[in-house]
């Protein structure tokens, strides 16, 4: 074989090498694409299923907190903690609890109170004077079971002109939710007002002693609504965070049935916050405990 000849055949297979060679390397580097974003995916699935643990852990950690609240109301009155809102801060495994009982004799009974105090509530959550009036003769009307409608109220026919396929109950509310259905109320509004409010009280008046700062400044010049505990109808509100700051929180209404044997209370609501219901800055105290 010529010499030109073995120049030729060496250059040759240098260059299928060479194509090789960049053949292989294409391969790494698509593998490595491959590699990264298979990492990533199950970076990102541990990541959701560590999320979920910890929620699943924070909500069975708070429906415990609900049953210890529960537990504390079925004690003697001058065994219990205080039923104004007070926070109890206790810990629970590696999580912490938060705990505050409501008297719902302490709020304003949607169903009871009258147009002047709900109107005040409103202005103290920022509604204007004028509005305040106009939402609470709204209410009335609502809760009422006449089609007259109140000097700033609504009944059905108002309902109809604003595009609202539905009217006025005329009857009592059953549930703070059906608040958002008055014809005006805003979701910043309710939101503000909700805490103060309850539709189990059945009473016009409110025990003050009991009351929320919101509440008793709502109160505050109407002496003749002061009321006193009914010790019946109660609400749980109960927080839990897990270490890695997930938390869940429940709101839950009972009413208790002194005598019953078998479970001597009622569940009338519960639900899933959908907003935070612990204000720490208003916390009136706290219990540290350790729950194991």
């Amino acid at each position: 074989m010529s010499i030109r000849k073995r120049k030729r055949k060496s250059a040759k297979l240098a260059e299928r090498r060479g194509i090789a060679l960049i053949s292989v390397l294409w391969v790494l580097v698509l593998l490595s694409t491959l590699a990264f974003g298979l990492a990533a995916d199950v970076r990102t699935e541990l990541s959701l299923a560590g999320n979920s643990m910890s929620m699943a852990r924070a909500r069975y950690a708070a429906e415990g907190g609900v049953q210890l609240g529960v537990q504390n109301l079925l004690l003697p009155r001058a065994e219990r903690w205080p039923v104004d809102g007070s926070i109890r801060e206790l810990g629970f495994e590696d999580m912490r609890l938060q705990i505050a009982s409501f008297d719902e004799s302490g709020k304003i009974d949607l169903n009871h109170a009258d147009p002047e105090l709900l109107a005040r509530l409103l202005m103290l959550a920022g509604v204007d004077q004028q509005r305040s009036f106009t939402l609470a003769d709204a209410v009335l009307d609502w809760r009422d079971a006449d089609d007259l409608r109140r000097l700033a109220g609504a009944e059905a026919d108002d309902y109809l002109a604003a595009g609202l396929g539905y009217g006025p109950r005329n009857g009592p509310f059953e549930s703070l939710e059906e608040l958002r259905l008055v014809i005006g109320m805003e979701t910043s509004t309710y939101e503000s007002v909700k805490p103060a409010l309850t539709v189990y009280s059945g009473s016009s008046g409110v025990n003050v002693e009991l009351a929320t700062r919101q509440v008793a400044e709502a109160v505050a010049g109407f002496e003749q609504l002061r009321a006193s505990s009914s010790d019946a109808v109660f609400t749980l509100h109960v927080g839990a965070t897990t270490p890695d700051g997930v938390r869940a929180e429940l709101a839950v209404t009972l009413r208790l049935v002194p005598g019953r044997a078998t479970r001597p209370y009622d569940v009338l609501a519960w639900e899933r916050a959908r907003r935070p219901l612990f204000d720490t800055g208003r916390t009136a105290a706290n219990l540290q405990g350790v729950m194991r």
